[in-house]
C-alpha cells in the first residue's frame, strides 16, 4: 500500500501517515511502501475516530470497572471521570479510547515455539469473544504478556519482526508504585481474559466482520448495563 493510499484510508496527510512509520504504529515493507495489513489494523483500532487516547493505566481501568472490578491504582477523582466518561461513550468510542492499553509486537517463530509459549504460563492467550465459533487456526497466536518479558522471549523462541509473522505480543507496561496485586499487572490481565469485556475489544478490531459485530454489541450492551448499574 502506498503512503498516499494509507493516508486516503485513514483520513490524515501523507506526513502525518510517515510520522505514523517512524512511530511504528504502521509498517513500511519497502521504500515508499507500508504493510496493508497494519494500515487496516491501525484504521480498526481507532474506528475512525482521531482523538487522543487513554493512557494504558486509565484504559485498564476503564476494562476493569466494566468487568464489575475496583481499579484501586486510579485516585478517586480519577475514577469519578472516568465513570462519567463511560456512561456516555459508545461501543466504537470504547475501543478507539483504549487502543493504548498495550504495546503491539508481532513477529515470526517456529511452530514449536508457538505451543511453548503458550504452555508457558507468563502468557495470556487472547480468547474469542463470547458467543463467537472461535479463531480461525490460520490466526497468529495473540497473547497480552509483560513489557519486561519482551526482550527474554524474544531470544528464548527466536522470534524474528515481521509485519505478517505467526506471533503477536501485546506488551502490557506493570505498575512499578508497589501497587502489586491492586496495579495493572498481566495477573489483572489474565483474570480479565475470562470476562467478556477484553475478549470483546480485542476482536472489535477483527478482520472478521461477524466477529467484529458480535464483540461491537457485547461492548454496547456492557455499556448500557453500566449506565444503569455501574
Amino acid at each position: 500500500m502506498t503512503v498516499g493510499a494509507a493516508a486516503e484510508m485513514l483520513g490524515v496527510t501523507t506526513a502525518h501517515v510517515q510520522h505514523l512509520g517512524r512511530l511504528g504504529q504502521v509498517n513500511y515493507v519497502a521504500r515508499g511502501l507500508l504493510d496493508g495489513t497494519s494500515v487496516r489494523d491501525y484504521h480498526a483500532v481507532r474506528q475512525g475516530r482521531r482523538a487522543r487516547g487513554w493512557s494504558s493505566r486509565t484504559a485498564w481501568a476503564a476494562i476493569d470497572l466494566l468487568s464489575g472490578g475496583s481499579p484501586e491504582w486510579l485516585g478517586q477523582a480519577q475514577l469519578s471521570r472516568l465513570r462519567s466518561r463511560l456512561r456516555t461513550m459508545d461501543a466504537e468510542g470504547l475501543v478507539a479510547a483504549s487502543r493504548d492499553r498495550a504495546r503491539r509486537c508481532r513477529y515470526a517463530g517456529h511452530e514449536s515455539a508457538l505451543g511453548r509459549i503458550r504452555a508457558g504460563g507468563r502468557a495470556v492467550e487472547i480468547q474469542s469473544v463470547p458467543g463467537f465459533a472461535g479463531r480461525m487456526s490460520t490466526s497468529p497466536l495473540e497473547c497480552y504478556v509483560d513489557d519486561a518479558l519482551i526482550e527474554e522471549l524474544v531470544s528464548r523462541f527466536r522470534l524474528e519482526p515481521d509485519v505478517r509473522g505467526n506471533v503477536v505480543l501485546h506488551a502490557v507496561r506493570s505498575d512499578a508504585d508497589g501497587l502489586g496485586a491492586r496495579g495493572v499487572s498481566i495477573d489483572l490481565v489474565r483474570s480479565l481474559m475470562d470476562g467478556e469485556i477484553l475478549p470483546a475489544l480485542d476482536a472489535a478490531t477483527s478482520e472478521d466482520p461477524r466477529e467484529r459485530g458480535l464483540a461491537l454489541e457485547v461492548l454496547a450492551e456492557n455499556l448500557r448495563w453500566f449506565v444503569d448499574h455501574g
